[in-house]
């Protein structure tokens, strides 16, 4: 799962609780949290994860649940890898890729 939006700011502030140390690292924006807890990582010698932005999806959204958070599959992945590239030939070809209906389908054909 993920976060909707993480600019939203949980009623709780955004808190994560280390794995590996137990140690609890809060932060007032999702940007600052994950760089606190790879600064928090790196003093205590720890390997810092290639997912840690997605680690800490994964343990707010079991604690702030769907309200917050959302499922995210193998198609929202390549959305979010493919919306950019969208954008960029809409803003030069003048057409609309981004909002394609067949992409649409994919992606939730994907994701399930």
């Amino acid at each position: 799962m993920r976060l909707r939006d993480i600019q939203t700011v949980p009623p709780t502030g955004f808190v994560y609780q280390d794995y590996d140390t137990k140690a609890v690292v809060t932060a007032g924006s999702f940007q600052e949290l994950l760089g606190r807890v790879n600064h928090h990582r790196h003093l205590n010698g720890l390997t810092l994860h290639g997912n840690q932005e997605q680690m800490l999806h994964d343990q707010l959204c079991d604690k702030l649940g769907k309200e917050y958070c959302e499922n995210y599959g193998v198609g929202d992945a390549v959305h979010a890898i493919a919306q950019p590239i969208a954008i960029a030939i809409d803003r030069v070809a003048g057409t609309n890729i981004q909002g394609c209906g067949a992409c649409a389908k994919r992606r939730a054909k994907l994701n399930s």
